[in-house]
C-alpha cells in the first residue's frame, strides 16, 4: 500500500510546485505591468484646484498696419467629477476672465477635461484635444486633434520636445516639466506655432502660439501671438 501511494505523492507534489510557480510567474508579470511610471502627475485631476494665469496677446490691426497689444487674468477652477457618455469621470473646469484681477472676475465658462489610462483629454468651447499621452516619454507623438477636425488638412503632430526637466517661470523653480510642442507649420506664406508646458503636480503652466500670414508688403492679416503664464496655483 506504501509502494502504490508513493507515486502518487510524486505526483501531488508535482501539481502543487506548477500552481505555487503560475501563482508566483503571474504575481511578478502583474508587478511588472503595474510598475510602469505613466507620470500622470503632470495632469492631476483635484477638485477646487484653482489656476491663475497672465495672458498676453498681439493681434495685428490691419486698419492700423501694426499690432494691438492686450493683457487679460485668467482664472480656472476644477470643479465637480460628472461621469460622461463614455461611463468615464470627468470634471466640470470654470473658466472667468478678467482686465484687472482687483475688480473681480467675469464671462464664465465651463470646459471639461478627464484623464484615460494614455491620455489626457480636455474639451475647450465644445473642442476636444488630447494634451498629454501617457506615458511620457521623450519624443512620443500623437495626433493632438484626433477627436475633431480642426485643421485636419494639417493635423496637430503633437509630441514631446523636452521630458522631465526642471524649468523656472515667474520666479518660481519647478523640478520636473514636459515641454509640448503642438502645431508647426510653415511654408511661403504662414508659420504657425504653438506648445504647452506641464509641471508635475501642478498642470499646465504655460501656453504659447504664433501664427504669422506674410502676404508682401508688410501685409500680416491674421496674424496673431500670445503667451499664457502661471502665476498663481492652489492645490
Amino acid at each position: 500500500m506504501k509502494i502504490t501511494s508513493f507515486p502518487k505523492l510524486l505526483l501531488a507534489i508535482a501539481v502543487i510546485a506548477v500552481v505555487v510557480w503560475s501563482c508566483r510567474k503571474n504575481e511578478v508579470e502583474h508587478r511588472s505591468a503595474t510598475s510602469i511610471n505613466y507620470y500622470y502627475t503632470y495632469f492631476p485631476l483635484r477638485i477646487g484646484a484653482t489656476y491663475i494665469y497672465r495672458i498676453d496677446s498681439q493681434v495685428y490691426n490691419t486698419f492700423k498696419g501694426k499690432y494691438d497689444t492686450s493683457l487679460t487674468y485668467l482664472k480656472e477652477v476644477v470643479d465637480s467629477p460628472f461621469l460622461d457618455n463614455t461611463g468615464t469621470t470627468a470634471y466640470k473646469v470654470f473658466r472667468w476672465y478678467t482686465k484687472d484681477t482687483t475688480l473681480g472676475w467675469s464671462n464664465e465658462r465651463v470646459w471639461t477635461e478627464k484623464r484615460t489610462q494614455s491620455e489626457a483629454q480636455r474639451w475647450e468651447e465644445n473642442i476636444r484635444y488630447v494634451r498629454l499621452y501617457f506615458p511620457v516619454a521623450a519624443n512620443y507623438a500623437w495626433k493632438g486633434n484626433k477627436y475633431n477636425n480642426i485643421d485636419s488638412m494639417t493635423e496637430f503632430n503633437y509630441y514631446y520636445r523636452e521630458v522631465h526637466v526642471p524649468f523656472i517661470l515667474s520666479g518660481i523653480k519647478y523640478d520636473s516639466t514636459v515641454y509640448v510642442s503642438e502645431v508647426n507649420y510653415l511654408d511661403a506664406l504662414e508659420n504657425h506655432t504653438e506648445g504647452e508646458r506641464y509641471a508635475a503636480k501642478v498642470g499646465l503652466i504655460y501656453r504659447e502660439g504664433l501664427d504669422t500670414f506674410n502676404y508682401g508688403n508688410g501685409l500680416y492679416q491674421g496674424s496673431y501671438f500670445f503667451k499664457q503664464t502661471l502665476l498663481q496655483y492652489t492645490p
